[in-house]
């Protein structure tokens, strides 16, 4: 399932978007998870406890904020990349990369200094990744 942001008419930019998944339902992206922590398929209980059944995946996750979460007194108010990550891990996906976006509210300049730097990157990124596609 393909996740992507769509207008739904609203006057207020931050509350005009709404998740659908690919096939055009909307999702509410705070519990997108309960869409792949699926037992038997995702994850299993065993009598340790549950066991992630994805690993060996990696994951890349695009995080775009307003403010900057990664230092400086905001640090402590990052739940976003922890809150995926434990998610993830618990599937057994340990191998995330993450792009943050940060600054996006602190001014023009600040933002394309953070959208730049994404992008650069996602570049090094898909390097990382082109010798394993090739072998593929």
């Amino acid at each position: 399932m393909r996740l992507q942001p769509t207008a739904i008419g609203s006057a207020s930019p931050r509350r005009s978007e709404q998740w659908l998944d690919s096939a055009g339902r909307p999702v509410n992206s705070p519990l997108s998870h309960d869409h792949v922590t699926r037992a038997g398929r995702t994850f299993r209980y065993t009598a340790e406890g549950p066991e992630g059944l994805l690993k060996g995946k990696r994951a890349i996750l695009v995080l775009s904020r307003g403010g900057v979460y990664t230092k400086g007194p905001m640090l402590r108010f990052e739940f976003q990349e922890s809150y995926l990550r434990g998610v993830l891990g618990f599937l057994g996906i340990t191998d995330v990369r993450v792009i943050r976006i940060e600054g996006m509210a602190m001014g023009a300049d600040v933002a394309a200094a953070a959208v730049a730097r994404a992008l650069a990157e996602a570049d090094v990124i898909a390097l990382d990744d082109a010798p394993a596609a090739l072998a593929a």
